[in-house]
């Protein structure tokens, strides 16, 4: 994981400003500083998470209405790639870059499962609350 991958939900009347409202307060809990694009769909919402050794960057796209619409995780091409080099980056004297790069994919993977999860929650609770009311 660590590159892209997108979800769709159906039949689940949620606002849409809802789940960017959702998307934007889960990367501030990870300590991301959010920013989201002026267009209304797509609606690109990025977090950049700055730290010691490392930027790290994330961009999730929400499109479509509240009975369709698609959510679309996109980070860490940078690990990925380093880590699909990993042996080439070795044979050249570059252990400390391809650990590096497997704790970036590491992070990466333990936020998309942690985010997908807290997505799959929230339009859950929102879709049920909605169909109540």
């Amino acid at each position: 994981m660590g590159s892209n991958v997108k979800y769709r939900w159906l039949d689940k009347d949620v606002n849409i400003f809802d789940v960017e409202k959702a998307v934007r307060s889960f990367l501030e809990q990870q300590s991301f500083t959010t920013t989201s694009s002026d267009s209304a769909d797509p609606k690109k919402i990025a977090g950049v998470l700055r730290g010691p050794e490392s930027t790290r960057r994330v961009i999730i796209t929400v499109s479509g209405k509240p009975n369709d619409f698609t959510v679309d995780f996109s980070a860490g091409e940078v690990a990925q790639l380093a880590t699909k080099f990993a042996s080439l980056i070795t044979f050249f004297g570059g252990g400390l870059i391809e650990l590096k790069s497997l704790r970036e994919k590491e992070f990466y993977e333990g936020l998309e499962d942690q985010f997908w999860k807290y997505l799959e929650e929230f339009v859950e609770k929102e879709g049920h609350r909605r169909s109540i009311v």
